[in-house]
């Protein structure tokens, strides 16, 4: 998470100047007539500078100022802060730049630092930290103001000053990142300028450290013993000589007042030859807390000793049952660099709950280390419904006792019959068309494999198997009951490589129930550049044509088939505005043609005039969005969900208001895709039905204002089953059917009707679950019935066993195998083996991933291959990567990046030291 580059925090502060800060640059407009060589270049006008001060009116959106040419160092410890005066509010910006040869006079996107803009009687000082050290030198800046108020003639603005400022402390750089308290209080200062006290950190103060150069890959853990007396999280944040911004992670800490152990990995890839250079710290993001600290390091490996801390306590079932046993989990992670030996946990019972035969209270775990958490389970039995609390406590050799305690829900039994089938459907009535986004991605084990260390998404359905008639009408039927009127399945084509169709093709297109819910595309046309041409696009309507838009269950708007399209910039990258126009055109006409009445394309879109106006132009009839989980963030890497609502809201407004294209309703009950990105990943907290509840309030308002006829009233909520980016509706572990009583409760009838809120296990049913993959490091396909979990494919055609290996042809230029979840210590391996033959050569990539990792550029190791076609065996020695490191958790193999290689891998395995 990139902090203020992006979505970024701003401090606002007083005219006060800070301590220690030192004036690199000014431009103070106090000789009338003297614009100090800043000029209005877009959208203002009347800019001068008299009574002491820089003058603008904004005249439409997108206004700005452009500033001199000078040049100055780049650090991340400098400032731009701003004096305004103005009477209107609304998000300004500071662009920068080291160069003047770029299409935008030297500015491009992504290289700017948002702040508010607030109402003032008097100069406000606006301080902006950009962290700009990735431009080595900055030479130009542009000062952005709010687009101009509706119905406005024009917002004015007042500028006293502009400066650069220099916020950082001369001093030594340290090479040897570690500080013990009388090390912090020497040498850390806060954000603001001050001494840092470590043994009583206050509320809110982000903490400092001097200039650092410590190398990203032997540096990769922030470690830290502390205590904190409130709050949820912490945050380290980290800068990098070679990039822009500052990259934030945040973590959970036990704020008990007690010191604790934390060991974070922040040294995260992205490039090589990483340097740090900045490091901060917020102990604890408690309004009222305060903070003490012990010691902080950045090192190698985790650091200090153990420190257990049970990270989820709960049944394993997601509709526990009165009558009906079930496993009482416990999951144990070591936040220490040390690991703990002969822990003991017990576990106590609420009256009403008892251990099923021949189960023991306690139970011994040998040993728990840093990089391998421990579950323990226990079969439990609650005699009638009721909330049941469980204590568990930790003990053992050098540790102190720790506690945990959670409640559990024992619903009533139902006392259903036995149902032979799925239960037939009593689809709830309503006059709104409510679709959900499908995301076909749980036919694996493997894929379920990075879900599952997160217990409480665990579906109803259990960890199921996608692609099956019988799971696919459980979800119809749960759908059409709580007022979902289709599904939208996320679809992959690529020149004609086509992947993830078994949730559609072999679950919903053979379901007995699919005449109840109707179903669309989203072309998650997440291509290659130079891969989208006009007779592609040609080529894929007539696939649409021939195999979905003539069923009786394919939605349509107006007649017309639906599709959504992703990126609607791969299409005009590729094909230009002209090109892309005309291509739509021939799409919709060749519809026409088969006997339809047309073709309905939504592009997922944002509100910016351009972006909308080009939209229309093109042909789409319509722009919605899959998500916008940034949206109404300050850029931290934990906001709450309620948040991300208002940023909804005022998205949809901001783009019918411009009342140039039709705007469909994106919405989503939130998103933490840790299971993806680790524990850098953004996190919307809170996500609870109530809050869903609230956006599709706000959505309902917004269809019933602005639209008439309800064929018209769409939205289209993301996502069913987005397990893993944790954006999701399904019934699950944690809220049940809470969110999917939300959607009856607002677009339904009004109400609840838990008569069709029941799983599987209620009517003796299922389970439908897949199997955990046996742990392997070897995968030997030559004997194989199977493909191991290596399931997973990407740019890819005709994949197959056959033959004695794992056969595909490539399709695009980024074709990849994606293997199962593992649990590898990466201290055990130094190579990983491929065996394989392609016909023609190239360049291959290993990737890998672990449980804090996604797998990225850095994370890989390139080997060439050998083009004739014959199989070879490649050494690849991960072992030198200094991103191998911790447990491996998965693998993905990339044979390449060329079209139509017929490639065959008969065995890989990982190779011990």
């Amino acid at each position: 998470m990139i902090r203020l580059l992006l979505a970024l925090s701003v401090i606002l502060v007083c005219a006060m100047a800070h301590a220690q800060q030192r004036t690199l640059l000014e431009w103070r407009f106090d000789k009338d007539g003297d614009l100090k060589g800043w000029a209005g270049a877009n959208h203002v006008k009347d800019t001068r500078v008299e009574d002491g001060c820089l003058k603008v009116t904004v005249t439409d959106w997108d206004p700005f100022l452009i500033g001199p040419v000078f040049s100055i160092p780049a650090t991340p410890t400098q400032e731009v802060q701003v004096a305004i005066r103005t009477k209107c509010q609304g998000n300004g910006e500071v662009f920068w730049t080291n160069t003047l040869d770029t299409q935008y006079q030297g500015f491009s996107p992504g290289k700017e630092t948002p702040f508010p803009i607030v109402p003032s009687a008097d100069f406000k000082v606006y301080s902006i930290r950009p962290y700009w050290q990735g431009e080595k030198t900055i030479i130009k800046l542009r000062l952005d103001f709010p687009p101009k108020a509706k119905d406005s003639p024009g917002d004015e603005y007042e500028v006293a000053w502009i400066r650069i400022v220099e916020m950082g402390t001369p001093g030594n750089v340290v090479v040897d990142p570690s500080w013990d308290a009388a090390g912090i209080s020497k040498s850390w200062t806060t954000d603001s300028g001050g001494a840092v006290d470590p043994s009583r950190a206050p509320a809110g103060a982000r903490l400092v450290a001097p200039a650092l150069k410590a190398d990203a890959g032997g540096h990769g853990y922030f470690a830290a013993r502390m205590s904190a007396t409130g709050g949820k999280t912490a945050s380290v944040g980290l800068a990098f000589a070679e990039s822009n911004g500052i990259h934030e992670t945040s973590f959970p800490i036990i704020a008990d007042g007690k010191m604790h152990v934390y060991n974070v990995p922040v040294g995260q890839p992205g490039g090589e030859n990483r340097t740090m250079i900045h490091l901060d710290l917020l102990p604890t993001d408690g309004d009222a807390a305060t903070a003490r600290i012990d010691w902080v390091k950045l090192a190698d490996s985790p650091q200090g000793p153990p420190d257990l801390q049970v990270t989820y306590l709960g049944v394993d079932e997601a509709l526990p049952r009165a009558g009906r046993p079930c496993y009482l989990r416990a999951r144990i992670a070591n936040h220490g660099g040390e690991a703990a030996g002969n822990v003991r946990a017990t576990v106590t019972l609420p009256a009403g709950v008892k251990l099923a035969e021949g189960e023991q209270a306690t139970k011994t775990i040998a040993s728990v280390d840093y990089f391998l958490p421990v579950s323990v389970e226990w079969r439990v039995i609650a005699a009638k419904p009721m909330a049941a609390t469980f204590n568990l406590a930790l003990t053992g050799p050098g540790m102190s006792d720790s506690a945990t305690k959670a409640t559990e829900k024992f619903l009533p039994s139902l006392g259903l019959p036995k149902a032979a089938y799925v239960p037939v459907p009593k689809p709830c009535k309503t006059d709104y068309n409510v679709g959900v986004y499908y995301f076909p991605g749980w036919n694996t084990w493997g894929a379920w494999s990075k879900i599952a260390p997160f217990p409480e998404r665990t579906p109803v359905l259990g960890w199921y198997r996608e692609g099956d008639p019988e799971v696919a009408d459980w979800h119809i039927k749960w759908a059409v009951e709580h007022g979902i009127k289709f599904f939208c399945y996320d679809w992959y084509w690529s020149q004609g490589g086509r992947s993830l169709e078994h949730a559609l093709h072999d679950g919903y297109l053979k379901a007995r129930y699919r005449n109840l819910l109707k179903f669309c595309l989203l072309w998650a046309n997440h291509n290659p550049p130079k891969t989208t041409t006009e007779d592609d696009l040609l080529k894929v309507t007539d696939y649409w044509i021939d195999n979905y838009f003539k069923l009786p269950e394919y939605y349509t708007i107006d007649d017309k088939p639906v599709i959504v399209i992703f990126s609607i910039y791969r299409i005009f990258e590729d094909l230009g505005t002209e090109g892309t126009k005309v291509a739509f055109a021939k799409m919709k006409q060749r519809c026409i043609d088969r006997g339809l009445k047309g073709l309905y394309l939504v592009g997922c879109a944002g509100s910016s005039e351009g972006e909308l106006k080009r939209c229309k132009e093109v042909g789409y009839d319509a722009v919605s969005g899959y998500n916008y989980p940034s949206l109404g963030s300050d850029g931290k890497n934990y906001q709450p969900v309620m948040k991300m609502n208002l940023g909804y809201e005022k998205l949809w407004n901001e783009a019918a208001d411009l009342d140039i294209i039709k705007e469909i309703p994106a919405t989503s009950p939130g998103w933490d895709s840790r299971p993806w990105a680790g524990q850098t990943a953004f996190v919307r907290t809170e996500r609870t039905p109530a809050a869903l509840e609230d956006q599709l309030q706000r959505a309902k308002k917004f269809l019933d204002n602005r639209e008439t006829p309800p064929i018209a009233k769409c939205t289209i909520i993301e996502a069913w089953n987005e397990w893993g980016e944790g954006s999701y509706i399904e019934p699950h572990k944690e809220y049940g059917f809470g969110h999917l009583d939300a959607v009856r409760k607002v677009f339904g009838d009004g109400r609840v009707d838990p008569s069709v809120d029941y799983g599987p296990q209620d009517v003796g049913l299922g389970p439908y679950d897949l199997k955990p993959s046996p742990p392997r490091t070897d995968w030997d396909f030559s004997n194989a019935r199977d493909r191991m979990g290596w399931d997973g494919t990407m740019g890819f055609r005709d994949v197959q066993l056959a033959d004695g290996a794992l056969r595909g042809v490539t399709v695009g230029t980024d074709p990849a195998f994606f293997g199962p979840g593992i649990t590898a210590l990466a201290s055990k391996y130094s190579f990983v083996e491929v065996e394989m033959s392609i016909d023609k050569a190239t360049d291959g990539q290993l990737f890998w991933a672990t449980p804090v990792q996604a797998a990225n550029e850095a994370a890989s190791v390139h080997f060439a291959l050998n083009g004739d076609g014959q199989f070879h065996t490649y050494r690849i020695a991960v072992g030198e990567n200094p991103y191998w490191r911790g447990v491996i958790s998965s693998l993905r193999l990339d044979p390449g990046s060329l079209d139509g290689a017929m490639v065959a891998v008969k065995r890989i395995r990982l190779v011990e030291r």
